[in-house]
């Protein structure tokens, strides 16, 4: 039973280790199709996903305030919800539009400000609904749209039968 565990650890381990790497690619070719090639340190943040979105919005408001000299604006934020999703060592810009979309929001950059808006749907006819509400009453959802802006992990494993007995004979 121990080989089998110590093999599926290892696979477990592996495939950690892919998909970290391919979120840091995904964010490094982002930095860099806006001319930036590195992070400093100091643009890093962490939150945990039980911050409030409002505590973690004015952190994030600050920092861009250094770093790009915009604010950011929410003129209806969430009180009292948590972000729901942990932030680990992430491009302060990275983590911004990861918590906007995990909370169904997004932004409008203007010359002075970022400016958190809710996303804009379409409904059935192609008139703008309101807050995501076709004028029937349904969430009216692209999935064209939907796939475009998800990201796409690709996962591959191999597993491995042992015939105890011809490894025993093989000496392990």
């Amino acid at each position: 039973m121990k080989p089998r565990l110590l093999l599926l650890s290892l696979v477990l381990l592996t495939l950690c280790a892919a998909v970290n790497a391919q979120v840091r690619e995904e964010g490094l070719l982002r930095r860099l199709e806006k001319g930036k090639e590195a992070v400093r340190p100091e643009e890093v943040v962490s939150f945990k996903s039980d911050i409030q979105y409002v505590q973690a919005l004015q952190s994030l408001s600050e920092m861009s305030k250094k770093f790009s000299g915009k604010l950011i604006i929410d003129p209806d934020p969430l009180k009292d919800k948590p972000i729901g999703v942990n932030v680990q060592s992430m491009y302060w810009m990275e983590a911004f539009e990861l918590i906007l979309r995990t909370n169904g929001r997004w932004y409008k950059e203007e010359d002075q400000y970022f400016q958190v808006i809710l996303p804009p749907t379409e409904s059935v006819f192609g008139a703008p609904t309101i807050q995501g509400v076709a004028p029937t009453g349904v969430a009216v959802i692209d999935s064209a749209v939907l796939a475009a802006r998800s990201r796409e992990v690709v996962i591959s494993a191999v597993f491995l039968e042992i015939n105890k007995t011809k490894l025993a004979e093989s000496g392990g």
